[in-house]
């Protein structure tokens, strides 16, 4: 369907191209027309692009790779410079013009180890002294000539694509200083006569961080005691390696407890209700843990899950006692809404707000050998919890008069009899 193709020309024979480390190579991909079309003569190529492996091919450094469009030849150019091992696979390019675009198939190169009398570039090596600072040396095979060469030494940081002000000597090994500490980096040598070494790869070692997290908030969840606690990233260039976790720190006299998190969030449970807690939050790399976030943030008290336990229910003629067990949770304040409800009718006769666990039912409502519902509902600033409810019926006003003369009558047995004897 495109109007133009990418292929490489066959070798005869063979579909792999075999390179030294330290040589140089290049794949030219021929563009030729896809399909024929009177109106558009010339190949025009607007983008190119280089795979390897399946993946596009980073050209970050010019000098080691390079990918290019010759409009005059109509190819587009793979050219590696000094290659290593790393350099060994599938390589393709991908073309994009007016009519559309097209994928070259791929084509194999394999690179094995050089001998030292063929090497025609610098064999680096580095050894990292410490966060901020790597010795570089390297083998020149122009090295033992009468003339002095000089060597420019390039490093990169690999992490936010800063390049190093370029440093040069006539030895064979220099220190690189003031880098970032935990930072990925690429560096290589060249000389004059484009004489150039293969590039390679190190991180920094690490520090703590050098900033705290950023945007951390911490709020009291409705319903519970809980606080949950969120934030962002601490900035790239402030981490000194690789966050690892996340500490966070809470308290709420002078003892700190703290808890663990490999994500940007964490839940903080069963803490005191309605209470002023201080929070940290620090992110730690493999040395260890950085400057923390400090805020503070009150807690809300539970909302009550559970219904009251029914300790005791005593009826009377005119009035019933009741009395029951604080619901499990954790509160701050607790009140409980006393409801007492004629069960023929389903009229509230009683209705009130205590703040202990046990009440009274009484008054002119409340009648003898009658059958009610009594409730206790717990409440805090949270909201209500499920009710405690018992049918109860009053005692008839006869029980309750024969009741009362039998306490009256024995409490005159005893004071006559405590008179008595004295």
């Amino acid at each position: 369907s495109s109007g133009i193709n990418a292929e490489w020309p066959l070798r005869p024979g063979s579909q792999i191209d075999i390179v030294e480390y330290g040589a140089n190579f290049t794949i030219d991909f021929k563009v030729t027309r896809g399909h024929s079309d009177a109106l558009h003569t010339e190949i025009n190529v607007d983008e190119i692009a280089c795979y390897k492996n399946g993946e596009e091919f980073q050209m970050e450094a010019g000098w080691h790779k390079q990918c290019t469009w010759n409009a005059n030849t109509k190819t587009v150019s793979i050219l590696i410079i000094c290659t290593t091992d790393t350099d060994t696979g599938y390589y393709q390019v991908r073309v994009k013009n007016w009519s559309g675009t097209s994928i070259s198939d791929p084509l194999y190169v394999e690179t094995y180890p050089h001998s030292e009398t063929s090497r025609n570039c610098f064999s680096l090596r580095h050894t990292v002294l410490s966060p901020r600072s790597v010795r570089l040396e390297w083998d020149s095979p122009r090295a033992n000539q009468n003339k002095a060469l000089i060597y420019q030494i390039i490093v990169q940081n690999r992490a936010w694509k800063e390049n190093l002000e370029p440093s040069h000597t006539v030895k064979l090994s220099t220190v690189v200083e003031n880098l970032h500490p935990g930072t990925p980096y690429y560096a290589y040598v060249q000389s004059k006569g484009d004489l150039v070494g293969h590039r390679i790869e190190f991180n920094t070692h690490e520090e703590r961080p050098g900033a705290t997290p950023t945007e951390v908030r911490c709020e009291a969840q409705e319903g519970t005691t809980s606080l949950y606690c969120v934030w962002n990233e601490i900035p790239l260039k402030e981490r000194n390696g690789k966050i690892t976790s996340y500490k966070v720190k809470y308290r709420l006299d002078y003892e700190w407890e703290f808890n663990f998190t490999s994500v940007d969030y964490i839940r903080i449970p069963d803490l005191q209700p309605v209470a002023l807690y201080t929070v940290q939050v620090m992110g730690c790399t493999a040395v260890g843990c950085g400057l923390a976030k400090e805020l503070q943030v009150t807690t809300n008290e539970d909302k009550p899950l559970y219904r009251p336990a029914l300790r005791y229910i005593i009826s009377g003629a005119k009035n019933i006692r009741i009395g029951w067990v604080k619901p499990a949770g954790s509160f701050k304040n607790m009140f409980y809404i006393v409801d007492c409800k004629r069960k023929e009718t389903g009229l509230s006769i009683f209705k009130k707000n205590v703040s202990d666990v046990d009440a009274v039912i009484a008054g002119q409502a409340v009648k003898s050998n009658t059958e009610y519902i009594v409730s206790i509902t717990p409440e805090t600033s949270q909201g209500f919890g499920p009710a405690l409810s018992k049918n109860v019926s009053t005692l008839s006003g006869c029980a309750a008069t024969r009741s009362s003369f039998l306490v009256n009558f024995f409490s005159v047995l005893i004071v006559f009899n405590c008179f008595y004897w004295l």
